[in-house]
């Protein structure tokens, strides 16, 4: 398994009672463009994702939205500070929410 030196513990430990899974070989390089892929993944194995932030830069995690957006999966953006214009938010695909109030407005798309 190569990644960053750091990480193999973690993988170690994931592994031991969980999957590790990937589309690449154990012993394939962990490149940034590989990313991409790890995050449908993550998007295919979701019933709802939740971006609890958004970065400022290359914004990955809304690869990650995206693919579940073309899934058919709902997406919400917690944003306690009204700060991600509608581009940020997909152009309102991504469902803002402000307070753990609005909780009760994931559950029902988690909880059939």
């Amino acid at each position: 398994f190569r990644s960053p030196e750091e990480n193999i513990p973690l993988a170690g430990l994931i592994a031991e009672s969980g999957a590790v899974i990937s589309e690449f070989g154990v012993y394939a390089d962990a490149l940034p463009h590989r990313l991409v892929s790890r995050n449908r993944i993550i998007a295919a194995l979701a019933d709802v994702v939740l971006l609890v932030q958004i970065g400022n830069s290359k914004k990955g995690e809304l690869y990650t939205a995206q693919a579940a957006i073309d899934q058919g999966k709902p997406v919400f953006a917690y944003d306690p500070e009204d700060k991600y214009d509608a581009e940020t938010l997909m152009n309102d695909l991504i469902i803002k929410i402000k307070g753990f109030e609005e909780v009760d407005e994931i559950l029902k798309y988690i909880i059939r």
